[in-house]
C-alpha cells in the first residue's frame, strides 16, 4: 500500500521535510477523513485512518471489469482446536525462539493440520498466503492445509497466485505479469504437468529471453519424460542461456534423447581396462561439433580444469547412470573406487549425475566414498534411516558423516532420535547451533525427556541455550501432535 508507505517515510523524515498530503487518504478511506490543519496531526490521523484498513483487509486487486467477484466457498472441514489456532498465530509472530527457527514447526503444523482434515481460522489465511510468498518451500504444506478457502483468496492478490487452483491459474496466466506466471508454473507443475505445459507454449513464442529463461525454470519441480519433447525443442531456442536452462533441466531425464546422444559420447571416452585388475582408462575429446555444442556442452569450466577435461565432466554428468555398469564390468561401488584412484574427476561427474537423475543406488555408492549431505537427499526413506543410523554410531560431531546423518529428512522415529540425541550429547559447544536446529526439525517429541536429561547434565551457559531452544522446539511439536492426534 503506498499511502502507508508515504506515511511512514513522512514520520520518520518529519513533516516539515516531507508533508503527508491529507488528500492521499481520500484514496483509501473516502470522504470519511477528519478536516485536521496541523502536519503531524494530519500524519497521526492518516496513520490511525490507514492501519485500520490494513487490519481490516484489503480491495480485491484482480477483478476482471464487469465481473462480480466469485463468493468464498463453504467450509468443507471444521476448524483447528482452539489451543491449536494460538499456536499458529504464535508461530506466525516470528516470537519463537526455538533451534531451527519457527519455519520447521510451521510445516509440522500445516501438515498435521492437513492430515487431521481439520483448517486454520479463517483470520490467519491471508498471513499464511503471505508466509507462503515468502517462503516457497512451504507453499505445498500451506495449501494442503488453506483448502478451497484459501485457493479462493489466493485469486484476489496476484502475490497469492500460487495458491489457486489449475482453472483459475488458466484464466488468468495470459495477462499475469511474468513473476506472477513463473509463480503459477511452479506450483502447477508439482500438481497438473499437462496444463503448466499448455501454459508455458500459449506465450512462449512472444516472450523476451529473460522471461523464457524465468518460465522454464518453473519446470524444475516435478520434471517428468513428458516434458522432454518440449525441453528437446528448447535447445534450439535463439537465446543461449534458455539453451542452457534446457540442458541442465534434461540432465534429470536419463530416459531422453539427449542422454542417449551423451552416451554415445560417453562410452568412446571412458573404458575399463585388465583381465584381473580393472583400472579406468579415459580419453578427453579433441574437439566438440555442432550436435555437441547444441546439447549444451559449453567451453565453461573451473578454476584448475583443463577444458577438454571440461568436456569430459560435462558429458559424463549428462549421461545416465545405468550405462557404466555394463560398459565398465564394475558395480558403481566398484567403479566409484576405482575412480578415486584412477580418474578422480569422474567421481565429481557421478556425483553430478546422481543428484540430477536422483540415483539412489550410485548416491549410495558415492557416500561410501566422501560426506555429501546432498547426496543424502536423493535417498529414499528406508535408505536414508539405514543411512543415518550408520552414519550416526559411527562417527562423531563434528565429523562430516554425522552432519551427512543430520541431513536425512524427518520426522524420524523414536528409535533414530534417541540414538541422534544420544550421540550430539558429546557434541563441542560449537556445534550445538547447527546440531540442535536440525534435530528440531526431525526428533520424535517422544525423546524430550531425554533432552531434559541433557540440560541437567550441561554447565556450560552457551550450550544450555541450544538444548533448551531444542527442548522448547520438541514441546511445541509434542502439542501439535496431541492437538491435532
Amino acid at each position: 500500500m503506498k499511502v502507508w508507505e508515504e506515511l511512514v517515510s513522512a514520520a520518520l523524515v518529519g513533516t516539515e521535510r516531507r508533508p503527508f498530503p491529507l488528500e492521499r487518504l481520500h484514496e483509501v478511506a473516502g470522504e470519511g477523513v477528519p478536516d485536521i490543519a496541523e502536519a503531524e496531526g494530519q500524519v497521526l490521523a492518516a496513520a490511525a485512518v490507514v492501519d485500520g484498513y490494513r487490519r481490516a483487509g484489503r480491495v480485491p486487486e484482480r477483478r476482471r471489469a464487469g465481473q462480480a467477484l466469485a463468493v468464498a466457498p463453504p467450509h468443507d472441514r471444521p476448524p483447528s482446536s482452539a489451543t491449536a489456532a494460538q499456536l499458529l498465530a504464535l508461530l506466525l509472530s516470528g516470537m519463537v525462539g526455538v533451534a531451527g527457527g519457527s519455519d520447521a514447526l510451521l510445516q509440522t503444523w500445516l501438515v498435521a493440520c492437513a492430515a487431521a482434515r481439520q483448517r486454520p481460522p479463517d483470520g490467519m489465511l491471508a498471513r499464511l498466503l503471505d508466509l507462503g510468498t515468502a517462503s516457497p518451500r512451504l507453499r505445498p504444506a500451506i495449501v494442503a492445509a488453506v483448502g478451497a478457502r484459501g485457493a479462493w483468496l489466493g485469486s484476489l492478490n496476484p502475490q497469492w497466485a500460487w495458491a489457486v487452483g489449475a482453472g483459475e491459474a488458466k484464466a488468468d496466466y495470459a495477462t499475469a505479469t511474468t513473476a506472477e506466471r513463473v509463480a503459477l508454473l511452479a506450483d502447477l507443475h508439482g500438481r497438473d504437468r499437462a496444463v503448466a505445459r499448455e501454459l508455458l507454449a500459449s506465450t512462449w513464442a512472444s516472450e523476451p529471453a529473460a522471461d523464457r529463461l524465468a518460465l522454464l525454470n518453473a519446470l524444475a519441480s516435478g520434471l517428468d519424460e513428458d516434458d522432454e519433447p518440449f525441453l528437446e525443442e528448447t535447445l534450439d531456442d535463439r537465446a543461449g542461456s534458455v539453451r542452457a536452462a534446457a540442458a541442465e533441466l534434461l540432465d534429470r531425464l536419463p530416459g531422453s534423447r539427449r542422454a542417449a546422444r551423451m552416451a554415445d559420447r560417453a562410452r568412446a571416452l571412458v573404458r575399463a581396462e585388465g583381465r584381473f585388475r580393472r583400472h579406468l582408462v579415459l580419453q578427453l575429446p579433441e574437439a566438440l561439433d555442432a550436435s555437441a555444442r547444441r546439447d549444451g556442452i559449453t567451453d565453461a569450466r573451473e578454476k584448475g580444469t583443463g577444458l577438454h577435461a571440461a568436456w569430459l565432466v560435462r558429458i559424463v554428468a549428462s549421461t545416465p547412470l545405468e550405462v557404466w555398469e555394463p560398459h565398465l564390468g564394475l558395480p558403481p561401488t566398484e567403479a566409484v573406487a576405482k575412480a578415486a584412484t584412477d580418474a578422480p574427476e569422474l567421481v565429481a561427474a557421478w556425483e553430478r549425475a546422481a543428484l540430477a537423475q536422483r540415483n539412489e543406488r550410485w548416491a549410495l555408492a558415492l557416500l561410501r566414498h566422501r560426506p555429501s549431505p546432498a547426496l543424502v537427499g536423493v535417498l529414499s526413506p528406508p535408505a536414508a534411516r539405514r543411512y543415518a543410523e550408520e552414519a550416526l554410531r559411527g562417527s562423531n560431531p563434528p565429523e562430516a558423516r554425522f552432519f551427512d546423518a543430520l541431513a536425512v529428512p524427518g520426522p524420524w522415529d523414536a528409535a533414530l532420535s534417541k540414538l541422534a540425541v544420544e550421540r550430539s550429547r558429546a557434541a563441542p559447544s560449537a556445534s550445538l547451533p547447527r546440531i540442535s536446529g536440525a534435530l528440531a526439525a526431525r526428533l520424535d517429541p517422544s525423546v524430550l525427556p531425554v533432552v531434559e536429561e541433557w540440560i541437567e547434565d550441561t554447565a556450560d551457559e552457551r550450550a544450555l541455550r541450544d538444548v533448551r531452544a531444542l527442548a522448547h522446539a520438541l514441546s511445541i511439536r509434542a502439542t501439535i501432535a496431541q492437538e491435532f492426534s
